[in-house]
Order: structure tokens, then sequence, then C-alpha cells
């Protein structure tokens, strides 16, 4: 039966499809076609609420509430995220004098994935549970399509990067700026060097996140297991895809994931591990990092800048350890409230310095259950019933997807892109209901 328009698939999927085209659709109308669409960017946002809206209704139609506590885990989970909400607000409001404004543009960007996640994990018990499997198949497909259309877009940027121009990119600057067109193409030495490819994202390291978060799912699901003489295609289409961002964030967390997930899978095969898979990749980053050092290894302005903006964080959090500089004074949020339009590059640093002790100790909690949660249960099932489980290995897909942008956060901001975030907090709902809810 087709989905409906008022069917959690239909907005699914909708939700899932429009924030992979959110950032270019949002510069085609806004700098190619001139419009100011204002409040029209938030539709994600305007979706979630609806998915809360659902969880209400639901909720007390079915007098549900008292039933919460009976998933002990979830609960306390919950807990400590309403926890960390309320008292982070009244800190900020009361103490510090940050605003109801400043502190939802903070929310917004530090913590609504696991909104996202609470709420759809929680909805999925009102919905039909055969329905909710197809969605995370969906999602392959449409990384499939991201795939393919991300080479011919650096194809373009490399032979005509001026074409882009017809859809609001600017090719006469080198950096994205919050509120002007962002570049055309972006350089490995700012305004010189090799192409990076950003595809729709907003930048290549943007896209470098997307890649690195759905890897492990796209490995689950199409390359896992296969033999390579059938799978060597998507294999080299994803490799020309990371290579193509030229991210080291992105590449070193791609070479950790690839060795995890080998480990698991040819852990009684060393030998052909070290052959078919380590030595072909080790060999394979390094030849590019040897004819390519100049734009790879030796690119001092992120080298330095990098440095620099970390020991400059760490001042501001050991300033004010306790309860933090305030919501959104550095960040993504803090380029649009009255923060100091300061990027820490370093994910566990920014909530240090924005919440201090009393902040990241609750945040950092619930993040390592995202990261372990999918290897629990993994390690705790017994081998013989692992190999059909299907749930478990896309639960597990999404751990080591969430411990790779982990990896990327030590050096950069790897957990508040909303294009990467939100879809991929959507779906590990689904992927841990299914997993836990699968003999009901």
């Amino acid at each position: 039966m087709k989905d409906n328009l008022l069917s959690f698939n239909f907005w699914a999927k909708i939700f899932l499809v429009g924030l992979v085209v959110h950032f270019f659709a949002q510069n085609f109308f806004t700098y190619s076609l001139g419009l100011d669409l204002g409040v029209f960017w938030l539709w994600k946002e305007f979706i979630i609420l609806g998915f809360i809206g659902s969880l209400v209704y639901f909720v007390f139609k079915n007098n549900y509430l008292g039933k919460f506590v009976e998933d002990r885990m979830m609960f306390s989970l919950e807990v400590v995220f309403v926890s960390l909400v309320v008292v982070t607000f009244l800190i900020n409001y009361f103490l510090i004098g940050t605003s109801i404004g400043e502190y939802v543009m903070a929310f917004r960007y530090d913590f609504l994935g696991f909104l996202i996640f609470f709420v759809v994990y929680r909805l999925c018990g009102f919905l039909n549970k055969e329905k909710l499997y197809p969605i995370i198949l969906f999602y392959g497909l449409v990384v499939k399509v991201v795939l393919i259309f991300s080479l011919f877009w650096y194809f373009v940027i490399l032979t005509v990067p001026g074409g882009l121009g017809l859809f609001g990119y600017d090719n006469n600057i080198f950096e994205g700026e919050v509120g002007q067109a962002p570049p055309a193409a972006y350089y490995t030495q700012y305004n010189q060097g090799l192409v990076r490819n950003q595809s729709l994202f907003e930048r290549p390291i943007s896209y470098g996140f997307f890649l690195v978060a759905f890897f492990p799912l796209f490995y689950v699901l199409y390359l896992r297991k296969k033999s390579f003489f059938k799978t060597w295609f998507w294999w080299i289409v994803y490799g020309l895809n990371i290579m193509s961002t030229f991210s080291r964030a992105a590449w070193g967390a791609w070479l950790i994931q690839l060795i995890i997930l080998s480990l698991i899978d040819y852990r009684k095969n060393i030998k052909k591990f070290l052959k078919y898979i380590l030595l072909p990749v080790v060999l394979f980053f390094g030849a590019i990092v040897y004819f390519a050092y100049d734009h790879v290894v030796d690119r001092q302005r992120s080298n330095t800048g990098h440095i620099q903006e970390v020991l400059i964080g760490w001042d501001m959090f050991t300033d004010k350890p306790i309860f933090g500089q305030g919501a959104g004074y550095v960040g993504p949020a803090s380029h649009w409230g009255d923060g100091q339009e300061f990027n820490t590059e370093n994910q566990f640093l920014q909530i240090m310095v924005e919440f201090g002790i009393v902040g990241f100790l609750p945040w950092f909690l619930i993040y390592m259950f995202f990261v372990l949660v999918g290897f629990y249960y993994f390690f705790k099932t017994k081998e013989k019933d692992r190999k059909n489980d299907k749930y478990l290995f896309v639960l597990l897909a999404f751990s080591v997807g969430i411990l790779g942008l982990s990896v990327q956060g030590m050096v950069l901001h790897s957990f508040v892109d909303n294009m990467i975030v939100y879809p991929f907090m959507f779906l590990f709902a689904l992927a841990l209901f299914l997993y836990l809810k699968r003999s009901d």
C-alpha cells in the first residue's frame, strides 16, 4: 500500500531526501532567483515538530505515558537528557544572562539530534514495525544516488566551475561565510591547489561528515560479505568520493571504520584482511599523500589554524570551567547571536566551552551511549546468532558511524550539521528500535 500524506513513512522520506538537497535548494532560491523565503527554510524543524505532535497525540490517546518507564534503558537516558536541557537553560538564563533566542539556537545545533532520536524511537512504538526497515533501505538508495551525483558534481567543478553560478554559487570567493553565496569550488590551499568536492553540502568537510556517518550502513547493506568482483564498482565510487573531499579527518575516520568493520568480518582470517583490505588501502592512501604532500599534509593555513583555535578554545573553557561561557558562545550558533563567531575546531571542546563541566558530562554520557550501544549488543550476542541478524548489523553500523564522526570531531565540529545529524539520529532510532523489538 502506498504511503499517504498522513503516513509516517511519507514524511520520513520527505525529511530524509529534503535534507540532502536542502543546502543546494536554499542557495538556488536565495542567490540565483533572489527569493527570500525566510522561515520556509525551517521546514525540517517543522517536520520534527510534527513528529513530536504525533507522539504526544498517540501517548495521550493510548494512555501510554506511564509505560515509558518500562523501557528502563531509554527512560534513564531520557531523564539525563531532560536534566541536561533544564539545568543548562536555568544556568544560562539566570546566571549567565543568555537570551532565550540564543539558547534555542544553541539547542538546535547541540541537542536537537538527541531529541530527534528520542522522539522517533518512542514514536516507532505506535507504528507498523514492518514498515520501518524499508525506510532504512530507502536511505541506502539515497546514498547511492548521492555518490553517483557527487562524482558528476566533482567533474563539473574540475572542468567548468563557473557553471555553478547558475545555481547561486560564487566563483570569486574561496571560503564560505554566513549570509553570502557559497564558493563554487574549494581548494586545498585556500585559493589555489587541488579542487575539493563539497557535492550538495555546505563544505567539503561537511560532505566528509556525510560519507563517514553513512559508510558503515552502506557497507552493511551493499558490501558486507560479498565478493569484491560483484561490489568493486561501489567500493571504487565510495573511495573516490572520500578522496575527492581532501578532508584528512574524513580519510582518517574512514580508514578506522574500514579496519573495525573488516576485523569484525575477517577476524578469523587475519591474513586475508591484511592482504586484501588493509594493505591495498594503506598503499592507496600512502600514494596520495606522497604525490600530493603539499595539498594533504603541508597545508599550513589549515594546520596552524586548527591548533590555534583549539588552544584558544581551551583557554575559554578553563576561564569558566564549571558553567561555561554560555550557550552559543562558540560553535555554529555563535555566528547567529552575540557569541564570539568562533569555532573551537573540536566538537567536544565546543560543548565544554558553552556549557562547562555541568553540561558536558551529561551530554557526553548520552553521546557515548550511541557510540557504544551497537558494539554492546554485537559482542553480547552469541556468534552463531549474529550471522542472520540484519537488525544487529544495522545497529552496529550506526555506532561505527558515530565513532567515525567522533574521530572527525577531534579536529572539527562533526555533530552539528543538520544535513548529517538529523537523518543520522532519525535512522539510528529506527535501527535500535527494530533490533530491540525484533522478536515482539
